[in-house]
């Protein structure tokens, strides 16, 4: 059976990577997000004293958050801790409040985990592991911000085979939305709560994944109004 647009826009497959300068030490952590066989979001941040566990976890979240709600996710990562603690049920001995959070997400979509080989010539994780190991370096240094940072799709003509119904062929990125940190778009929704009209809601965007005020109607748009989203879901 052929799937419709809307069940398509469902599907996403996510590179993530953690990276610690020591262990413990400086951290550092980016999500790779891909949708219809192209990059549409990369996000990093990173952590002044922290463990590579825990940015490896940061990382599969924020990857998942980076996702709308009820998407069908792929995520790969090169840690097996994560991977195979979600698998094969290893024991979750430390950082509860990741694994928590983490559950959150997958548990308001669909989410599969793969294990990948790191440095192992896969040009997504190649990606997320550069990214990772920038934004552990970044948090070295005294006075540079933190937060979850938009980052520029690089492309790839490498071919990949297709897994699990989500696209590994050689994909052309094209350049993000422009995101803003995950703490300051937490209270702007926060803060527009009471100020909505009536007839109006928040949803989360089909494509780049951020949360925008849109009309409650019988069939509501599921993108936002960014021009680059709009493209995507019209084509």
């Amino acid at each position: 059976m052929t799937r419709t647009g809307a069940e398509e826009n469902r599907h996403f497959l996510v590179y993530t990577d953690g990276a610690c300068v020591g262990n413990p030490g400086p951290g550092g952590w980016s999500a790779v997000v891909l949708q219809h066989e192209r990059v549409v979001v990369e996000r990093s941040g990173g952590c002044p004293q922290t463990t590579n566990n825990r940015m490896e976890l940061t990382a599969a979240i924020e990857g998942l958050k980076a996702t709308p709600p009820s998407a069908r996710v792929l995520l790969r990562s090169d840690s097996q801790l994560v991977v195979k603690t979600i698998n094969l049920g290893w024991k979750r001995n430390a950082n509860k409040d990741l694994w928590d959070a983490l559950d959150r997400e997958r548990l308001v979509r669909d989410v599969s985990f793969e294990w990948v080989k790191g440095h192992d010539q896969d040009p997504y994780n190649t990606r997320a592991d550069e990214l990772a190991t920038r934004a552990a370096k970044l948090a070295s240094r005294p006075g540079v911000s933190r937060g979850v940072q938009p980052e520029p799709p690089r492309s790839s003509a490498t071919k990949l085979e297709t897994v699990a119904g989500l696209p590994r062929r050689g994909l052309e990125p094209r350049n993000p939305p422009r995101l803003t940190s995950v703490a300051s778009e937490s209270e702007a929704v926060k803060a527009i709560g009471p100020l909505l009209r009536e007839g109006e809601e928040i949803a989360r965007c089909a494509q780049c994944g951020r949360e925008f005020v849109r009309q409650r109607l019988e069939r509501p748009e599921d993108v936002c109004s960014l021009v680059t989203c709009q493209l995507a879901a019209r084509r």
